[in-house]
């Protein structure tokens, strides 16, 4: 018996640091905001600079929501599971944050990368940021399957790449939508660009 409680333990100590170290994937975005719906007095301008990072925390990532099923797209999302931080508070109980990856390049050459990131303020409200990358363009194939874990930079692409990107924030009966012009999107893991 002992020596089964041994061998358990340190099965258990050695699957820790695997379990603990899953890699991050770091979302790096430079961008203006193009538009602004009731920003008088809030100091948001347009024009002005939109630039950050968000981190995809893959050990806390649900996994593909239709599995094997969904075909050439996969969608990861649960409800709670705040798995994407870096931009807002952290998320609670009410969290839907998601990645959305399809990789239909063979086919139809449409290819995509989306994520919803949901935070909410400690003081009520919240804010939903939104980030797409879309091509249909066979030029640049930057989606390698239907995976979490992607590697790209939409700077090195030569084809035609579609861009959305939206911040919507409310805070108790305050409403404001910002749409980003998107210049560039990096989708790195393990590492970050910026400082």
């Amino acid at each position: 018996m002992l020596k089964v409680r041994r061998k358990l333990a340190g099965g258990i100590l050695l699957a820790l640091p695997v379990a603990a170290s899953a890699t991050p994937v770091y979302v790096e975005y430079e961008s203006r905001i193009a538009s602004c719906s009731d920003c008088a007095g809030s100091g948001v301008v347009v024009g002005d600079r939109f630039d950050g990072w968000l981190r995809i925390d893959t050990g806390l990532a649900p996994p593909d929501r239709f599995g094997d099923n969904s075909g050439s797209s996969a969608q990861y999302w649960q409800p709670g599971r705040d798995f994407i931080g870096g931009l807002g508070w952290p998320a609670r109980e009410f969290s839907n944050d998601e990645v959305g990856v399809i990789d239909d390049s063979e086919r139809n050459a449409f290819q995509s990368y989306s994520l919803w990131n949901y935070s909410f303020n400690p003081q009520g409200g919240g804010t939903i940021f939104e980030l797409h990358v879309i091509t249909e363009d066979r030029v640049d194939d930057f989606i390698h399957g239907k995976g979490l874990v992607q590697s790209f930079d939409t700077a090195n692409m030569q084809g035609e790449v579609r861009f959305l990107g939206r911040v919507t924030h409310k805070l108790k009966n305050l409403g404001r939508g910002i749409q980003l012009a998107v210049e560039r999107v990096s989708v790195t893991p393990g590492r970050c660009r910026a400082p």
